[in-house]
């Protein structure tokens, strides 16, 4: 079992109410153009992988036999670990160094105390020596792992 962190995952036509959703929001709605707000406190960590990092790693663990796991077969996907306001910042100002020419949504700031609450619980790390020796790599930064987005599901909705 690999335990995944909050993947940035692919537009969804309505937005979910998922904690990892709302993350995901973050990302998504800028870049399509549309105002989002951000319900966690800019200082919040948050362990995060692209969608095509996760979906690798689950390819390359089908391959892997039993015997290369130790007594458990539950690892945690090695992820980035990033503050929100990082995150936001990362959205807002990536796409000018791209030559990106639609308007930008804008982030406001409501936290919520109760998804602040669940944020809170989370890990904001996940790591895992086993997986990084059985080969499991991601997203070497959040520029990269934004651009990834934009790459599968901006650019392409676009053309």
């Amino acid at each position: 079992m690999l335990r995944l962190p909050v993947v940035i995952a692919r537009p969804w036509p309505q937005p979910r109410p998922s904690v990892s959703d709302r993350v995901g929001a973050l990302v998504r709605e800028p870049l399509a153009g549309r105002d989002v707000v951000c319900p966690l406190e800019p200082d919040s960590w948050l362990p995060i992988v692209s969608m095509q990092s996760a979906v690798e790693a689950l390819r390359a663990l089908a391959g892997v036999p039993a015997s290369a796991f130790e007594a458990t077969r539950a690892m945690n996907l090695p992820s980035l670990s990033v503050q929100v306001r990082e995150l936001v910042r990362t959205v807002q100002t990536l796409p000018a160094w791209r030559g990106w020419r639609r308007p930008l949504g804008q982030v406001s700031w409501e936290p919520d105390a109760a998804l602040q609450a669940v944020v809170g619980g989370w890990p904001q790390r996940f790591d895992s020596e086993l997986a990084r020796r059985l080969g499991l790599v991601v997203d070497r930064s959040l520029p990269h792992l934004i651009n990834r987005y934009i790459n599968a599901h901006v650019e392409s909705a676009a053309a």
